[in-house]
């Protein structure tokens, strides 16, 4: 919003009247003679306002300054400014009201009062509240900005408001750099926080030359892309050592590093007290560069977020960030994503991080633990309550090794809040191991299950721990098997669970029926029903074990808290299944966004209809994601068909409902 600005001169007004006695009567004159000409010009003023002459601003100013079509008085402003420099005492009450000129803009267009039509006759603190909105507004981050040049052609106070308003210029792939001339214009911009240099020509030692004498404003530097290589890091990094620096963001992904600068980044980490986070993604440090730069990282006292993915730094080189770790007071956030990191490596982090009480996030996406790296993840897990969210997805973890991660989630002390298994293969007996787990967990709120091959009797499983559990409000099971069968115990779970807010069962191939099974209760299955069947099983069970001593050698009892979770998957008694009123309501209550997408659907007008139920009976979902199945050609778009009418419901109730 553009401020109202007052610029009086009437000090003069206060000396004229503290002269001596002996010139009392011509300064009286004076006064008298001040009056009748303000008087005459207050006159001229009042017939001047009734014509207002508008100002030549570029299309895109008037486009920015239409703003919404309401009458809000909040809309309007005036801006007062005072020319007088010479009133008296006398006329100090009426300057406001008889001797301003007015700068206002109604939502249509900029106007002034008898002033040349040009905007460099506006005041200039009001041309740098119009740049600051402009810039603001059409997101500009470049003094070349194509947008922008008409604007900057309106006003030739641009070189010295410009330099005072941008905050921030990125250039994006451009094939040739600026000329190193036009790129030292970035020295004399005061205001200038961010620089983004994506991609595009390399920049060599003159652009990094005017990057480093810029550090002492810069609180963002972003080079992704950009291959400086080594040479150019290590210059910038001299810079960046220097005390002064407000850099708090390095990104260098993509910037051909090697394991030459290991070294510089070490020495960074030693004497640099801004940086907060670095990200030098998709380099190639490799062992020998991650072992130098590791033995900085004890000395930081300012980083936050390391991002290391894609740096084949080994087994080797996750031993030294591992060690660093237990010293490290400030690191939370650390991506070790795709660095070949096998079992040795993960166990010599997870042995570091018994003593670190910092890091809350840690990515391990796409390495090589397998069953011996999650028996160090479980035993880290069940010692350190600071961490929070822990991604272990691609890591050829099975069945055998997710009984290490398990236990330590079903302790009470368990802190993990987000976690992600995906791309495992658990299958069912994995599938078991996190049931049995979430059946105990209060802290999960997160879980990501996707492609591991859960299948309807894992789902069964899976959904009969999700009625126990109540904490988790997002799972991800898209790219299963779950079909048409699974849905049935999902609809239980979508009814009673209160705390379930997100799911997503994508690419689980469930079709017509599966969709009937999940969104309609006509055919709703009892697990509690089955739970107290399989209890009565499992006493008389346990009786006869008990009466025979040989087979209690051979077959040992499962605890108590085990033995209620343990499912009959092949048994699928009818007297599970409930025949409910086809009438009754399928309100869920609590579900928010459901991903049903890719799944083989045909939507006929009536599997159209009952989405359009299923959206009219639940009034908190506001997320329905249908994308990439079938509708039938009877299924038009006319008035009153059904297509027509879900399409009209989802916008009108702002649910998404997404492209079928």
């Amino acid at each position: 919003m553009i401020s109202n600005e007052n610029y009086n001169n009437n000090n003069n007004n206060n000396n004229n009247n503290n002269n001596n006695n002996n010139n009392n009567n011509n300064n009286n004159n004076n006064n008298n003679n001040n009056n009748n000409n303000n008087n005459n010009n207050n006159n001229n003023n009042n017939n001047k306002i009734k014509k207002l002459k508008k100002l030549n601003l570029s299309k895109k100013i008037k486009i920015f300054f239409k703003g919404n079509n309401n009458n809000n008085n909040n809309n309007n402003i005036i801006i007062n400014r005072i020319y007088n420099n010479n009133n008296n005492n006398n006329n100090n009450n009426n300057n406001n009201n008889n001797n301003n000129n007015y700068y206002y803009y109604n939502n249509k267009e900029i106007s002034f009062i008898e002033n040349d039509n040009n905007i460099n006759e506006l005041p200039i603190e009001i041309l740098g509240n119009i740049f600051k909105l402009l810039i603001k507004q059409f997101k500009i981050e470049t003094p070349n900005h194509k947008e922008f040049i008409n604007i900057l052609g309106t006003s030739k106070l641009w070189n010295t408001i410009g330099m005072s308003v941008m905050e921030s210029i990125k250039l994006d792939r451009c094939k040739y750099l600026p000329a190193i001339e036009s790129f030292k214009v970035m020295k004399r911009m005061e205001s200038l926080k961010q620089l983004k240099v994506i991609g595009g020509e390399a920049m060599n030692h003159e652009y990094i030359e005017v990057i480093k004498k810029s550090m002492k404003q810069l609180t963002h530097l972003n080079l992704f892309s950009n291959k400086i290589g080594d040479i150019g890091f290590k210059n910038l990094a001299k810079a960046l050592e220097e005390s002064g620096s407000k850099l708090r963001f390095l990104g260098l992904s993509y910037c051909d590093l090697t394991k030459t600068s290991g070294k510089p980044l070490c020495d960074l980490f030693k004497k640099n007290q801004s940086l907060q986070e670095i990200i030098l993604s998709y380099n190639l440090l490799m062992e020998e560069g991650t072992i130098e730069m590791a033995k900085g990282l004890p000395y930081s006292c300012s980083l936050i977020k390391l991002s290391l993915s894609n740096n084949e730094i080994g087994d080797l080189g996750a031993k030294e960030i591992g060690e660093a770790l237990s010293q490290n007071k400030t690191i939370t956030e650390l991506d070790l994503r795709c660095n070949s990191i096998g079992s040795k490596g993960s166990n010599y982090i997870c042995q570091y991080l018994k003593d670190n009480r910092s890091l809350v996030e840690i990515d391990l996406w796409g390495n090589s633990l397998g069953n011996d790296g999650a028996n160090g993840i479980g035993k880290a897990l069940e010692t350190n309550q600071y961490i929070k969210s822990i991604n272990l997805t691609r890591n050829s973890i099975q069945e055998q090794g997710i009984k290490f991660i398990t236990n330590a989630l079903s302790l009470s002390l368990c802190s993990i809040v987000t976690i992600d298994l995906s791309s495992n293969s658990l299958t069912l007996e994995g599938t078991k191991e996190i049931s049995r787990a979430l059946s105990f967990n209060r802290s999960i709120e997160n879980i990501n299950l996707s492609s591991n091959k859960i299948d309807s009797n894992g789902s069964k499983i899976l959904c009969k721990s999700l009625l126990k559990n109540n904490t988790i409000k997002s799972l991800n099971l898209s790219m299963n098997d779950i079909g048409e069968q699974g849905c049935i115990y999902f609809y239980r779970v979508l009814k009673k669970s209160k705390n379930l807010k997100d799911l997503n069962l994508s690419l689980n191939k469930i079709g017509n029926k599966g969709l009937i099974n999940l969104l309609s209760n006509q055919f709703d299955y009892d697990l509690e029903l089955e739970q107290q069947q399989l209890q009565q099983q499992q006493q008389q069970q346990q009786q006869q074990q008990q009466q025979q001593q040989q087979q209690q050698q051979q077959q040992q009892l499962p605890n108590s808290e085990q033995q209620s979770l343990e499912l009959n998957t092949n048994n699928n008694n009818i007297n599970n299944f409930i025949i409910t009123n086809l009438n009754d309501s399928n309100d869920f209550k609590y579900i928010k966004s459901l991903n049903l997408s890719q799944n083989q659907i045909t939507f006929s007008n009536e599997i159209i209809e009952l989405v359009l139920n299923t959206l009219k009976n639940n009034t908190q979902i506001t997320q329905l994601n249908l994308e990439s199945n079938t509708i039938l050609s009877n299924s038009s778009l006319s008035q009153n068909s059904p297509l027509k009418r879900l399409v009209s419901f989802s916008k009108i109730n702002n649910i998404t409902i997404g492209y079928l």
